[in-house]
């Protein structure tokens, strides 16, 4: 098993390009789903997260939670293209709250407090 409090001082050391490009080969050429991805970064020693990332430019289909969609930043840091894209959203009952939850931030008393005292200062 992979052990992930092992210390690299260069870095995680299962996130190299050479994993990464050998597991998005993989995951171009087979279907599977989250737990054989693991599996399959278990066996390369790889992260399964950073090698399906390097697989997005080369797939039709993608599946992302919204966030991936609806913020920009993520969608950018993930090369995610809306243009020219047909876009579908399942559970899209859940839409409102998942793009309000991107877009809001709660703020206590206290650090609305803090803040005026700031400005007043």
């Amino acid at each position: 098993p992979i052990n992930i409090a092992k210390k690299n001082p260069k870095g995680c050391p299962y996130n190299s390009l050479n994993t990464q490009l050998e597991f998005r080969d993989q995951t171009l050429s087979t279907v599977m789903d989250i737990e054989e991805s693991v599996e399959w970064g278990k066996k390369i020693k790889g992260c399964p997260y950073y090698g399906s990332r390097r697989s997005i430019p080369f797939c039709d289909i993608i599946a992302v939670p919204y966030s991936c969609v609806f913020h920009t930043p993520t969608r950018e840091s993930f090369g995610i293209s809306l243009e020219n894209k047909i876009l579908v959203i399942d559970e899209a009952h859940n839409i409102l709250d998942a793009i309000f939850s991107l877009n809001s931030v709660n703020l206590s008393y206290s650090q609305v407090q803090q803040s005026l005292a700031q400005l007043i200062a």
